[in-house]
């Protein structure tokens, strides 16, 4: 039997922003009346466990086992077999695996003790091992922490960890499960012109929505045209599966037949820890044509040339025709009339319609008479 131990006071009312300083003093030596030695006590290390709540950051759930369970496989010395010397961690209750960040954390004073750097000890949560998972101390301390990902290991319930020794000397004093759920933000639609008339000002829509369960605070949206920065927008916060939108103004290009990249990205400073980071940017492209669409005017033609009033220039068009097209071999002067309107052809239809009624009704009215 030995006499070891892990206290553990409550200090939330001492705790400061910065500087929290922990001091053990030794008072008294301890005393065996059994073997009549005198040993001086002594503390292997001091841990500082504390929690915070912020409605901006990622949700996290503990479960913290603490104890002293000291481990000593020694065939000689203890007479027990690594098999019996094995400690249980169990986090008990339901767990969403879902994407989750899983860490487990052991704290184990004097692990590697009996035959340090060797290793002789394992650690194991369901059915993941880890042989040597302690070997040396933390810093100064006579403390092995050891800090494992678990993610791929988790159960939907009732996990389980176990540490064993076999053939070191240590103390099982901790065992904490970590799992952070971090929020995911994401471009879900960036709305663009499909085409835009050169030197006009359009506005870019785009939606932002945080996919993941934790929340987000006090980030960026930056727009880029033609991979420039254009402009920034800041969120400050982003709840669990909240969206919002955004918009942008964006002037475009005086350059005919360009097609201009637009881009809205989610976080560019990368100051939100993301469930996934390779998510935060979309993309579109935009043509720029010479023209509008429908009743908007066309480009103004360059008449007046010497040669009969006909253009005095000519553009090398590529492309095909459809059957039964018809091409005129020179543009005539006073320019081009533009793109197809459709309200212009409704209203020259409608003209010619009312002509014909008038003529239809004047003929019946001759015939009358």
């Amino acid at each position: 039997d030995v006499a070891y131990g892990v206290y553990a006071y409550d200090v939330t009312d001492l705790i400061k922003k910065k500087e929290n300083t922990a001091k053990v003093i030794r008072k008294y030596p301890f005393k065996s009346s059994e073997i009549g030695k005198v040993f001086s006590s002594s503390v292997s290390g001091v841990g500082l466990l504390v929690i915070t709540e912020d409605s901006k950051d990622s949700l996290i759930k503990y479960w913290i086992n603490e104890g002293a369970d000291i481990l000593w496989s020694d065939s000689e010395k203890t007479g027990l077999s690594p098999d019996e010397c094995i400690t249980y961690a169990p986090f008990y209750g339901e767990v969403d695996t879902d994407m989750v960040k899983a860490t487990l954390w052991t704290v184990v004073p004097y692990g590697g003790e009996g035959r340090k750097g060797q290793g002789l000890n394992t650690l194991y949560f369901n059915s993941k091992k880890w042989d040597g998972f302690v070997k040396e101390y933390f810093g100064n301390s006579r403390v092995a922490i050891s800090e494992k990902e678990i993610k791929n290991h988790l159960r939907h319930k009732n996990n389980i960890a176990k540490i064993q020794d076999r053939g070191d000397f240590m103390l099982a004093a901790n065992a904490f499960l970590i799992l952070k759920y971090p929020p995911d933000l994401t471009v879900v639609k960036l709305e663009t012109p499909y085409g835009a008339v050169i030197g006009k000002q359009y506005i870019i829509n785009a939606t932002i929505k945080n996919i993941a369960k934790g929340n987000a605070g006090d980030f960026n949206v930056t727009f880029y045209s033609a991979d420039e920065h254009r402009e920034t927008v800041s969120i400050n916060r982003l709840s669990a599966d909240e969206v919002i939108k955004v918009n942008f103004t964006w002037n475009s290009p005086k350059t005919i037949g360009v097609v201009e990249k637009i881009s809205v990205e989610v976080d560019p400073e990368n100051t939100i820890e993301e469930w996934n980071e390779d998510n935060n940017i979309k993309t579109e492209y935009i043509t720029i044509m010479e023209g509008g669409f429908g009743n908007e005017s066309g480009p103004r033609g360059t008449g007046g040339g010497k040669s009969g009033g006909m253009a005095s220039s000519r553009e090398e068009i590529t492309g095909y025709l459809m059957k039964g097209s018809v091409f005129s071999g020179e543009e005539s002067a006073g320019g081009t009339s533009g793109e197809f309107s459709l309200l212009e052809y409704l209203m020259k239809a409608a003209l010619w319609i009312f002509f014909g009624f008038l003529l239809l009704i004047g003929w019946w009215r001759e015939k009358s008479a």
